[in-house]
């Protein structure tokens, strides 16, 4: 795996802003503790877009009786009765 960057603990401390560098481009970085595989540094994902309110106005119905209570059996099925 070409795009993998592989340290040991002590390296990825004396390195660490160096190796945050790497996995913000899109590499990834594992850190080696005892000479085994121990964490990986990742980017973190892009924040997603709000939510944009109002967007399906007039595409959803709830039906009238949508929050009346349910029938005695479903409820019970529900509840795992």
């Amino acid at each position: 795996m070409p795009n993998v960057e592989r340290v040991n603990f002590n390296e990825a401390k004396s390195r660490f802003s160096k190796l945050c560098r790497l996995a913000a481009r899109g590499r990834e970085v594992i850190v080696a503790r005892r000479g085994r595989p121990w964490v990986r540094i990742t980017a973190v994902d892009p924040a997603r877009k709000g939510v944009r309110f109002g967007v399906m106005m007039g595409e959803i119905r709830l039906a009238d009786d949508f929050d009346a209570p349910l029938p005695h059996d479903l409820q019970q099925a529900f509840e795992g009765r």
